[in-house]
């Protein structure tokens, strides 16, 4: 238990970390721009911080036109 409680406070820690280097970065958090109900694609902010995860081949991957739960994405 101790040890699965240690890796997600280590994944939180992680987290908070990639959005504040997107802040020094971009001068600004994140967008989060769910839109259900107006015009545009829904996104989220979790995928404006996939390079700062390491996991920059996945944000490239990434459309940003296309709504997150788009099949392309």
């Amino acid at each position: 238990r101790a040890a699965a409680r240690n890796q997600c406070g280590n994944n939180i820690r992680q987290l908070a970390l990639a959005v504040q280097t997107f802040n020094e970065a971009h001068k600004h958090l994140p967008p989060s721009e769910f839109k259900p109900f107006k015009d545009g694609p829904e996104r989220g902010w979790g995928t404006y911080i996939l390079p700062f995860i390491e996991e920059t081949a996945l944000a490239k991957m990434y459309d940003h036109r296309l709504a997150w739960s788009d099949i392309k994405n």
